[in-house]
């Protein structure tokens, strides 16, 4: 069964599997989802974040739905970013939870779709072509209204892989900060504007190797197979760029016991437009000299000496720069490595900053 990109599809529990079309004329997104109209076989219409279950050991297909039509912000505390010029998406992943690490379940709940994401790493953003062809399809759907109705209706947006994620801080309608992912999809081009659902079927229903379970993939998804996803010009901060790539490690590190990599002799590499903020040398001076080689955190004298004969330690700003932090003494303080460290990624870094602020009286809080 093929569909249109921006074909209007019903997604009601009200039909069930069997049904090809709702009574309006909509193609029903259970039948669509399900195989050949069987019982318990479709998507869960309920589920922002829906994935298959394993086929041969393989993940067939993951189904995220946006509804920018939802007003509640306790309710979706955030907002998807559909960029179709680009053939860019960025989806949020499913924890609001104040405290809670979003790559983990709690014990006794269902899989939740970030842990489900995490899981799947390695395949979207490998370096092989045997592990990306192991990556399921993300297929997009946008809530959408249909005659001043706004439920029970999904436009269908796209076929697409991850090429990029990040662990982001979030605020709920309380003004209480969450962890949560965001994930950038890629879409793929279709011939025609039109996707065979057949692929998805063969990746669930065939049994046999994956290279033939994605003989019915669109040519572009086979092309990313291939050689990967191909990015040319960047624009990021260079704090970006480094914060993005400890926080794949990170995430890594959570998902268990990680196999020996392969890694890359020759690594790949891209062009990148680097934002780079004009700082004042001053103020950097004015810190490291007031400080007189003594942390102003940990009170501890700096490591080491460096060849000029001064002592080592690293001018950290409070708020960052690139969070339109200002570049004066007022917001930088002189930092060991150690603690320039942990307060970046350290579980106890907000007490740190709090002490800092307490025991430092030049420094000035920042909104």
């Amino acid at each position: 069964m093929k569909i249109e990109v921006g074909q209007i599809i019903k997604a009601t529990t009200k039909l069930s599997e069997s049904v090809r079309f709702s009574d309006d004329g909509f193609l029903n997104f259970r039948n669509l989802t399900s195989i050949e109209g069987k019982k318990k076989t479709a998507a869960n219409i309920q589920r922002p974040m829906f994935w298959y279950k394993d086929s041969d050991g393989y993940c067939p297909a993951l189904i995220f739905s946006s509804n920018p039509l939802l007003k509640d912000r306790e309710t979706k505390p955030w907002t998807e970013i559909f960029n179709l010029s680009e053939n860019k998406v960025r989806y949020f992943g499913d924890n609001k939870t104040p405290g809670l690490d979003p790559s983990v379940n709690i014990p006794g709940n269902p899989q939740t779709g970030n842990n489900k994401m995490i899981s799947l790493l390695e395949y979207y953003l490998g370096n092989t072509k045997e592990l990306r062809e192991q990556a399921p399809p993300i297929v997009v759907f946008l809530h959408s209204k249909v005659d001043k109705k706004s439920k029970g209706y999904r436009k269908f947006i796209g076929v697409g892989y991850l090429y990029n994620y990040e662990l982001v801080e979030q605020k709920t309608a309380k003004g209480e900060m969450f962890s949560n992912y965001r994930y950038d999809i890629n879409l793929i081009p279709l011939e025609d504007n039109q996707f065979d659902w057949q692929w998805i079927s063969d990746r669930r229903g065939m049994t046999g190797s994956i290279v033939d379970k994605n003989l019915k993939a669109p040519e572009a998804w086979k092309t990313w197979i291939k050689e990967g996803h191909k990015e040319v010009l960047v624009f990021k901060d260079y704090s970006e760029i480094e914060e993005q790539f400890n926080s794949q490690v990170s995430s890594l590190l959570k998902n268990g016991k990680i196999q020996i990599p392969a890694g890359n002799i020759t690594p790949n590499s891209s062009t990148a437009f680097v934002k780079q903020i004009q700082r004042d040398p001053a103020v950097k001076a004015w810190v490291l000299q007031n400080s007189e080689g003594i942390c102003e955190s940990c009170q501890s004298r700096a490591p080491f000496e460096v060849d000029d004969g001064r002592f080592y330690l690293e001018v950290h700003h409070i708020k960052q720069l690139a969070l339109n932090g200002s570049d004066r003494i007022e917001n930088a303080v002189a930092l060991c490595p150690n603690c320039h460290r942990e307060i970046h990624y350290g579980k106890n870094r907000v007490k740190i900053v709090e002490a800092l602020y307490q025991n430092i009286s030049r420094l000035v809080r920042e909104e």
